[in-house]
């Protein structure tokens, strides 16, 4: 299975990056392997996840508290936001209109 982003994903992920990278390196990268990790079970176990609405599903972060909300449409992976769950838990649903 593969995985594309949309538009608003990358930069969600771009933003965050930047934002961990601006405290500290290590901290960046730590997210990007945690971001990374949590897509590659994705691909593996599309349906794993919580539903978060009939379509839509997310992938909750360990370490960071961020979700990766996406979609399965057919075989692919659409990933709409990779989202900070304390600062917007609501935003993934303007993401998939």
């Amino acid at each position: 299975m593969k995985h594309q982003f949309t538009m608003e994903a990358e930069r969600d992920y771009e933003e965050a990056t930047l934002y961990y990278r601006s405290i500290s390196k290590r901290l960046a990268d730590f997210f990007f392997k945690e971001i990374e990790l949590g897509i590659i079970s994705i691909k593996k176990f599309p349906r794993a996840w919580p539903q978060m609405d009939q379509k839509t599903r997310c992938y909750f972060g360990n370490r960071f508290s961020y979700g990766i909300y996406y979609r399965i449409i057919e075989n692919t992976i659409l990933i709409g936001g990779i989202l900070n769950l304390k600062r917007s838990p609501e935003l993934w649903k303007k993401r998939f209109k």
